[in-house]
């Protein structure tokens, strides 16, 4: 069974954040107009930070049959740690695994 999303870290550490930071995220690093986040809330800012960040991070083929927000934040977590391993191939990822206790 899937974790309601008041549950999801990323949506938690997200609500955290002001609006500013929220939009600045959302524009400067996610690369969304400024326009499409007029007259947003704090609640849908999130909304659609948790939902950007997962599709930016998330393959292109499985983002397709994923809901926004499905994307585990762990798996996201785990995704960029092996893109930032130095020397990565598929033979040398990071040891995490979205199963394990870390």
């Amino acid at each position: 069974m899937e974790e309601p999303l008041s549950q999801d870290l990323l949506v938690q550490r997200l609500h955290c954040l002001a609006d500013d930071d929220l939009r600045s995220l959302l524009v400067g690093g996610l690369r969304l107009k400024v326009e499409r986040l007029e007259g947003l809330g704090h609640a849908w800012l999130v909304m659609l930070c948790s939902a950007t960040l997962r599709s930016a991070a998330g393959s292109t083929t499985m983002n397709l049959t994923r809901l926004p927000h499905e994307f585990p934040y762990k798996q996201l977590l785990i995704d960029v740690a092996d893109k930032l391993k130095r020397g990565t191939t598929p033979l040398s990822w990071t040891k995490y695994r979205l199963k394990d206790r870390h």
